[in-house]
């Protein structure tokens, strides 16, 4: 340890919002550098275990290791998902050529292209690859720590198929590959249907027993329903049936929100109905939902095909579809407006809406009798309090957080890529291929990983992540007997092919002992010229409290022997 670089910290500064970040900060594995952090030998052996153990799994599942480029031509790259997801989209810039490039965007499109090309018969399939590439974020970090940075790794799967129904079939089974690899990691993870219905299949692997519910998700307790806040759906919304009354205009000057209108009326806001208006694509779209509701602009873009990329409208698009800012309604709406109504519109009557009018809303709409409405669609963002979609229970905030999500995509999702894939049948035909996909943050499920493995002193590092092993401490003065055993053991380890790390340092054995719980490796030997009295090396595993004493010369046996044990008991993994 006298030549690793980085210390640990007594003292923090205000940067660490989460535990996980806390601690690799205090155990020397990271460096604060502004909203991005530095990984220093400790905390790079973290992200090298990290990557292996991900890679090891998926290659023992068949899928093989590809390098894509962290620069790729802008067509190579898919367009930002949502406005609320832009922040997503990595970097751009232009060369000498006038051929964007971006820097860090998802990189599915590039090995879509790349297999496009290589692949004409059922005879290569399945076609499984898999790559690591880094990403990167604006917007706000603050809160997160690890789990949001602002440059971070990504770890993509991707598997071709002739089948439908083997590629769902291969993203479940991607879904339970990462799972393992998580409960390997000391983290409780399971998968769950991300998606319900006729669409796209998807499963989620979700980490549902952490100390801090960063993102937490929202579930049933009567029944174990359980989502991403994002994916989760609600059964109907109860209301009041009354009778159908009279369309009315009245004045709402300056009211131009929801919840100034409703206020300025006397109203609860479930009683009014929301335009939200969008430019997708290029198209403009208006969204009809019921005034407390949230939309869930990835349901939108699902709607759509996922072919858009979606963003807030300007006051000069809204009102070249026919509308008034503030005061808009699906009533004289443009021809060539795309229009798309929430479930939440049935559920009510009687609405307050926009008048489509400067200063005016209307009392007493009833969509379909005042105005024509498409079929109604689940478009809404599901809050604590719903009604849970499986029993009707009540939904609830639940710990938990994503760190994985796979889907299977239909065959003909290639052509909003201007993609085509296409590969020989047995009978000689031609088929559209379907594809699993994975996703998965290297840095956040690591993260996750601490936040579930760690006490008051520091990290508990599973042997999946540990940064060494072993860790061995001498005390005394260097050359005395207890040193010169310790290194001794240290070569015995080297030799044994097992990480070690020796803490040689002049230092005192309190300090030693800190940095030894801080830095978390699985088991710490002791050698003193107490332990020795006592009968040999003293080897305390770090989950653990008590202290065994072993003979010196069958030190490195009874560690191999009680690693093998411990790797080999149910859910254990050292």
């Amino acid at each position: 340890m006298s030549s690793l670089p980085g210390r640990s910290l007594r003292e923090l500064p205000d940067e660490p919002r989460t535990t996980s970040h806390a601690l690799l900060l205090r155990g020397g594995f990271v460096r604060q550098a502004a909203a991005q952090l530095e990984w220093l030998p400790l905390g790079w052996r973290v992200l090298d275990r990290a990557r292996q153990s991900l890679l090891r799994t998926l290659s023992s599942e068949g899928y093989q290791p590809i390098h894509l480029p962290a620069a790729l031509p802008e067509q190579l790259t898919p367009a930002p998902a949502s406005a609320q997801d832009r922040e997503l989209d990595g970097l751009e810039w232009r060369e000498r050529s006038p051929r964007p490039y971006r820097l860090g965007a998802p990189g599915r499109i590039a090995a879509l292209d790349w297999l496009a090309r290589e692949i004409n018969t059922y005879r290569q399939l399945p076609a499984r690859v898999m790559w690591l590439r880094p990403r990167f974020r604006t917007g706000d970090r603050s809160a997160l720590g690890l789990f949001r940075l602002r440059e971070y790794q990504i770890l993509e799967a991707l598997s071709l198929h002739l089948d439908e129904g083997e590629a769902t079939a291969a993203a479940q089974q991607l879904a339970s590959a990462l799972a393992a690899v998580a409960r390997s990691w000391g983290i409780a993870a399971e998968t769950f249907s991300a998606l319900r219905g006729d669409s796209d299949a998807a499963c989620t692997v979700v980490w549902t027993a952490g100390r801090n519910a960063v993102e937490p998700l929202l579930g049933c307790s009567a029944c174990g329903y359980r989502a991403h806040p994002s994916l989760a759906e609600t059964g109907p919304l109860p209301f009041s049936s009354e009778p159908l009354a009279a369309p009315n205009e009245v004045a709402t000057p300056g009211q131009k929100t929801i919840e100034d209108v409703a206020a300025f009326l006397g109203q609860s806001a479930d009683k009014t109905l929301k335009a939200v208006i969008y430019n997708a694509g290029g198209q403009p779209l208006l969204v009809l939902i019921r005034g407390d509701r949230m939309v869930n602009e990835g349901r939108i873009l699902q709607a759509l095909g996922l072919q858009a990329s979606l963003r807030f409208a300007e006051d000069t698009e809204i009102r070249a579809m026919g509308l008034v800012p503030g005061y808009a309604a699906p009533i004289e709406l443009s021809h060539g407006s795309l229009f798309l109504a929430d479930r939440s519109v049935l559920w009510g009557q009687n609405f307050i809406a926009g008048a489509n009018r400067d200063g005016y809303h209307r009392t007493g709409i009833n969509p379909g009798r005042d105005f024509s409405c498409p079929p109604p669609i689940d478009l809404a963002l599901a809050q604590p309090g719903d009604p849970c979609p499986a029993c009707g229970g009540a939904l609830s905030e639940q710990p938990g957080m994503e760190l994985a999500h796979t889907v299977a995509e239909r065959s003909s999702w290639p052509r909003q890529y201007d993609l085509e894939l296409i590969a020989k049948t047995p009978d000689g035909g031609l088929r559209e291929l379907s594809a699993a996909r994975a996703v998965l943050g290297l840095e956040r499920m690591i993260a996750a990983a601490i936040e579930a493995c760690h006490d008051d002193n520091g990290i508990i590092w599973p042997a999946a992540l540990a940064p060494y092993l072993l860790h061995i401490v001498p005390l005394g003065s260097e050359g005395d007997r207890p040193f010169e055993l310790a290194e001794q053991l240290y070569r015995e380890a080297c030799a044994a092919d097992i990480d070690v790390l020796i803490d040689d340092r002049r230092d005192k054995p309190g300090a030693k002992f800190i940095d030894a719980d801080l830095i978390g490796c699985p088991v710490r030997a002791t050698v003193s010229s107490r332990s020795l009295v006592k009968g040999g090396i003293e080897i305390k595993w770090r989950d653990s409290s008590s202290v065994e004493v072993v003979p010196v010369e069958s030190c490195l046996a009874a560690l191999q022997q009680q690693l093998t044990t411990r790797r080999g008991a149910p859910g254990g993994s050292v």
